[in-house]
This record gives C-alpha cells, sequence and structure tokens, in this order.
C-alpha cells in the first residue's frame, strides 16, 4: 500500500522488522514509543525484555537491552551534542534518562503532590524544554493513567510543581449520575461538565468512528488525515520558541 501527496510518497512495508521474541513480549508486547535518531536509526519501546530495541533504516536489529514491563514514554533529547532517551515505565513506575546504551544518568522519583495521599501515580512521558530549542532544561513528567497530572522537574532533576491535568481518556467517568451526553473539559483548576443532551452535536465524531470501523473515508479521507500530519510536523520544524522578556 501506497499513498502520494504532492512530492512524499508513503508506503506501508510489510514485516520491516523481526521483534526478538520473549515470555513478556508474547504476554505484552505493546509498543507505545517510536523515535528516530539523527544517524536514521529507529529505536522501539515496548513492553518486554528487552524493551529497548535499535534498528537500521532497513529493519535490521542492531542492540536490544533494558526490562520495561509497563513501557510507555519514549523521548529522545540531545544534551552537547550527545542524543540520549527519556523513558518511562507505567508499572515499575521508572522515569529515567540513559544513554544509547543503556546507562542510567537520572531517575525522577514519584513528585510528592498530596494527590497520592489516596490516589494513584502512573508515570506515562516525559518531555524536556531543551535548551538547544531555547529552553531551560526542565522535565515535564505526565501521570496519564494514574491521577492525571503534570509534574515539573529542573534538569537536576529537583521536583518544582505540579501544573495541570492531562490523559484523562477512558479513566474518566463521563456516563456518571449526573447523565449522559456530557461534555468534560480539565484545566489545571478542575473539572467542567457541560450537558449536551438534546443540543446540536458534531456529526464528524461519529462518521470518523465508523470511517475506522468500515475502513470507509466518509468524515476524512486517508490523503487528507496524512497531509494535516505533515502539515504538523513542518509547521513544529518551522516554529521559532519565543520568550516573555522578565
Amino acid at each position: 500500500m501506497s499513498l502520494k501527496i504532492e512530492s512524499n510518497e508513503y508506503r506501508w512495508i510489510e514485516n520491516w522488522i523481526t521483534i526478538p521474541e520473549s515470555p513478556l513480549g508474547k504476554a505484552n508486547g505493546r509498543t507505545h514509543g517510536v523515535t528516530v535518531l539523527k544517524n536514521g536509526d529507529v529505536v522501539i519501546f515496548h513492553q518486554a525484555d528487552p524493551a529497548v530495541l535499535f534498528y537500521s533504516p532497513d529493519g535490521v536489529l542492531l542492540k536490544k537491552w533494558g526490562c520495561f514491563p509497563g513501557a510507555h514514554g519514549l523521548t529522545v533529547v540531545e544534551e552537547e551534542g550527545r542524543e540520549l532517551l527519556w523513558l518511562v515505565d507505567e508499572q515499575t513506575k521508572s522515569v529515567v534518562k540513559t544513554t544509547l546504551d543503556g546507562e542510567v544518568l537520572m531517575s525522577l522519583p514519584q513528585p510528592p503532590h498530596p494527590e497520592y495521599a489516596s490516589g494513584n501515580y502512573v508515570p506515562t512521558w516525559a518531555a524536556v524544554a531543551e535548551e538547544r530549542f531555547g529552553g531551560n532544561g526542565d522535565i515535564w513528567v505526565a501521570d496519564g493513567y494514574g491521577s492525571h497530572l503534570v509534574h515539573r522537574f529542573n534538569r537536576g532533576g529537583t521536583y518544582l510543581g505540579t501544573q495541570g491535568y492531562i490523559e484523562l481518556r477512558k479513566y474518566t467517568d463521563i456516563g456518571t449520575s449526573n447523565g449522559a451526553d456530557q461534555l468534560l473539559l480539565v484545566d489545571s483548576k478542575g473539572e467542567h461538565r457541560i450537558p449536551c443532551a438534546g443540543k446540536v452535536g458534531f456529526p464528524f465524531f461519529g462518521e470518523l468512528i465508523l470511517d475506522c470501523l468500515h475502513g470507509t473515508e466518509k468524515a476524512m479521507t486517508q490523503a487528507h488525515a496524512f497531509r494535516a500530519a505533515e502539515l504538523c510536523l513542518k509547521s513544529q520544524n518551522r516554529a521559532q520558541r519565543l520568550r516573555k522578556n522578565k
């Protein structure tokens, strides 16, 4: 299968790689993280042992390491010209910065937030305000599957605070006793529920679900979806980071 959009062509390559077999990989083996290094090598982070897999562009397994049964977040960063990885394990609650060979350079602890006195901490991703892009090196950790909080650490790993919510998705019950057909919005101040029963809806979302189920293109064509993703990547690549003067 191939799809061409203007001068770009996207091709589906069947059996491009072979994943190493392991008991944990067979029992789970889900892949949440994929990234590409500067030299073109592809890094895959999946729930297995080994969990971190390095492949050449033509699909040859170059190296493998690490046991991360709850592998989820994979982020590649660059410090002083050296590429490093941030790995987040939702099961072991590990949030670590490593070299490309698996040496752990930093490990972030569970944040001392009062929500965790009764709530659960399940980290899912880490993002870094990299200095090469004008950032200050702060590290942001998303607790996507636990209490849905976003935590901030400085570049040295010191906890700075918690700001906002993220990744509510299936862990938020919108069909409560308040009734169905609600719009749920969440910001740093809390949850906001807007009753939508009996009001005009948006047919696009229903049509999009049907497209996914039946392989149709009524809500959006595949060409449109790829084009939108392409524009997002181009915009991000060309964006300039603006910082307010204090």
